[in-house]
C-alpha cells in the first residue's frame, strides 16, 4: 500500500514511466509565448487548444478521442517534417523539443541554457541507456528496458520512441519524427527523457502499474525526509551491462505455486466482498477501508509474477510464457482497479456521514446503496481472479516442463477424483456446509465428495478456512504442499483413463455362442 495520497506531490524516476504531467500542460508552450513573443492563434477545430505559429514551424495541442492518438504536433512546411507525442508522453521532453524550435528560426537567445551539448550517442552513454544494432535499425534500450527508442533512417518515420511497463494500461505512449525532421530536436527529446533527474508530479497522475512497480522511484516532492514506498531504480554499472535478475521463486515456493497461492488470496477477497455484512453495522466505511490493503497486495503479487517471468534465467519467452505474463499483469490491473472502486466507495460513505442532520437520513441511505453498488463492481472485476491463475498455472507449468525448467519434484500419485478436487479448491468452487456434511460446488460440473476431501486433508493437501459467506461455514484452500503438489501435477500430461475406471467384463457363453452362430 502507497503512503502518498492522489494530491501529493511526488517526483517520479524514470522519467519514460512518469506519465505525461497533465497539470502541467502548459509547461511545453508558455516558454514560446511569453519570453520569446511567439504568437498565440485559435484552430477552428472544436475543442481544440490553442497553438503558435512561427514563421517555419508550427506547434499545436489537439486532445483526441482515444489517449492512444497523437496529442501534440510540431510541423514544419518547407522542406515538410512532422513530430507527433501521445498524450502520455512527458510533458519535459515535449517542452525541450518546443524550446529547440527557436533556434530554426534563428532566435539564439537563452541557447546555452536550452540545447544540449552532446551528441545522442553520448547522452545514451552517460545516462547507461545500451546502443544496439538489429540490421538497419539502432536501437537505444534503457536500463529497466521498458524504453526502447528505435532509429530506422531509411523510412518515413526513422525515430520512433514507444515506451510502456509491460504493455500495462496508461504506461503506453509514442513519439515518432519523421524524415527530414532535425537532429537537434531529436538530441534535445531523447536528453530530457533519459535524464537521471526525477520528473514531478501530483501522485494520481502516476500511472496505475508504475505506482505499484518495484522499478520505479517514487519519493516526496518537498518536506520531511521520509522512506520511499519504493526502492531506486538499479542502473547498470557501464553502458551495455544488463540490469540484475531478481529471483524467479521465493525460498520455500516456485512461480507456479506462487501463482495459486496468489488464487487463493483472490478467492479469500472475493469472499470479503461478498460478505452481507460487510456495509452493515455502525462503521462500513472502516471495514472498507481495513480491507483495501488486501486487494492492493494482490496487485503488487500480480506484477511481481510477472516481472519475475520476465527476468527469468534460461527461460525463454515463447508464446505461452508471454501469455503468463499478460494474464498477470490484466490481474494486477484488475485489482487495482477493484481498489479505486472501493476507495471512492469509503468517500461516498464518510461524506454521507459528515452531512447535516436534516440531510443524515436520506444521504445515509442513498450512500450506502451506491456503495453497495461500487462495491459489488469491485468484487465481479475480481470474481474470476482465482480461476485465471489456476489457468495461467497450467499454461506455465506445462512450458516450463517443455523447456526442462520444472523443479524436480514428483508428484504425489493420487486418483482423478483427487485431482479434480485439487483443481476445484485451487479455483475457489468449494466450500463446505458443516451442518449436512458435505462440500458444495461453487461453479463448474466437477463431483466432489466429502470423502475426497478428507483423503486430501489426512494427506495434509487441503485445509479449511471459516467462510464469511451465508450458508457457507467453511472455505477449503490448497496447504503449501497442496500447490507444490498441483503445480507439479499440472505439469505433466494427464492420464485419459482413470486408474480406478473397472476392466472390461468377459463376453458371457450365451453371447459367445450366439455370435459364433
Amino acid at each position: 500500500m502507497t503512503c502518498f495520497a492522489p494530491e501529493d506531490r511526488v517526483r517520479v524516476s524514470p522519467r519514460h514511466l512518469g506519465g505525461a504531467g497533465l497539470n502541467r500542460l502548459t509547461d511545453a508552450l508558455s516558454p514560446l509565448i511569453h519570453p520569446f513573443g511567439w504568437p498565440r492563434s485559435a484552430t477552428p477545430r472544436p475543442g481544440a487548444s490553442p497553438s503558435t505559429a512561427p514563421t517555419a514551424a508550427s506547434s499545436s495541442t489537439s486532445p483526441p478521442s482515444d489517449p492512444a492518438d497523437r496529442w501534440w504536433t510540431v510541423a514544419h512546411h518547407e522542406p515538410y517534417w512532422e513530430v507527433q507525442f501521445c498524450r502520455q508522453t512527458p510533458i519535459e521532453a515535449i517542452a525541450a523539443v518546443t524550446q529547440a524550435l527557436l533556434q530554426l528560426v534563428g532566435d539564439t537567445r537563452h541557447a546555452e541554457r536550452i540545447l544540449s551539448a552532446s551528441t545522442l550517442t553520448e547522452t545514451a552513454d552517460l545516462s547507461a541507456w545500451t546502443t544496439t544494432t538489429k540490421g538497419p535499425a539502432t536501437v537505444f534500450p534503457s536500463p529497466d528496458e521498458h524504453c526502447r527508442p528505435v532509429h530506422e533512417p531509411d523510412t518515413e518515420v526513422p525515430w520512433r520512441f514507444e515506451p510502456s511497463l509491460f504493455d500495462g494500461f496508461d504506461t503506453h505512449w509514442t513519439a515518432t519524427l519523421t524524415r527530414d525532421a532535425p537532429e537537434q530536436l531529436v538530441t534535445q527529446f531523447f536528453a530530457h527523457l533519459a535524464s537521471n533527474d526525477p520528473v514531478e508530479r501530483v501522485f494520481n497522475e502516476v500511472p496505475f502499474l508504475v505506482q505499484l512497480d518495484d522499478g520505479a522511484l517514487i519519493t516526496p516532492a518537498s518536506g520531511a525526509t521520509v522512506n520511499p514506498p519504493h526502492p531506486p531504480l538499479r542502473r547498470p554499472d557501464r553502458p551495455g551491462a544488463r540490469r540484475p535478475t531478481p529471483e524467479t521463486m521465493t525460498a520455500t515456493s516456485t512461480l507456479p505455486e506462487r501463482l495459486l497461492a496468489l488464487g487463493a488470496n483472490f478467492t479469500r477477497h472475493h469472499d470479503v466482498l461478498q460478505s452481507i455484512t460487510l456495509l452493515r453495522g455502525p462503521n462500513p466505511a472502516g471495514n472498507l477501508l481495513r480491507h483495501i490493503p488486501a486487494i492492493q497486495s494482490l496487485a503488487r503479487e500480480a506484477l511481481e509474477v510477472s516481472d519475475a517471468l520476465r527476468a527469468a534465467p534460461r527461460l525463454y519467452h515463447s508464446p505461452d510464457v508471454r501469455a503468463a505474463m499478460e494474464r498477470s499483469l490484466q490481474l494486477a490491473a484488475l485489482a487495482t482497479f477493484a481498489a479505486d472502486h472501493l476507495i471512492d466507495t469509503v468517500d461516498i460513505l464518510q461524506n454521507a456521514a459528515h452531512a447535516r442532520r436534516a440531510e443524515a437520513v436520506a444521504r445515509h441511505g442513498e450512500a450506502l446503496r451506491e456503495a453497495g453498488r461500487r462495491t459489488t463492481l469491485a468484487g465481479r472485476l475480481t470474481s474470476l481472479g482465482a480461476e485465471d491463475c489456476l489457468a495461467t498455472t497450467h499454461l506455465l507449468a506445462c512450458e516450463l516442463h517443455r523447456q526442462r525448467l520444472a523443479p524436480a519434484h514428483r508428484p504425489q500419485a493420487f486418483s482423478p477424483a483427487q485431482r479434480t478436487a485439487l483443481e476445484a479448491v485451487a479455483a475457489g468452487h468449494i466450500t463446505l456446509d458443516r451442518l449436512l456434511d458435505k462440500p458444495q460446488v461453487q461453479r463448474g460440473g466437477a463431483r466432489v465428495t466429502i470423502s475426497t476431501i478428507r483423503s486430501l486433508e489426512a494427506r495434509g493437501l487441503v485445509h479449511r478456512e471459516p467462510c464469511t459467506l451465508v450458508l457457507h461455514d467453511e472455505r477449503v484452500h490448497l496447504t503449501p504442499d497442496g500447490c507444490r503438489t498441483l503445480a507439479a501435477a499440472l505439469g505433466q500430461p494427464r492420464s485419459t483413463t482413470p486408474a480406478t475406471e473397472r476392466p472390461v467384463a468377459r463376453p458371457t457363453a450365451t453371447a459367445t455362442r450366439a455370435a459364433a452362430r
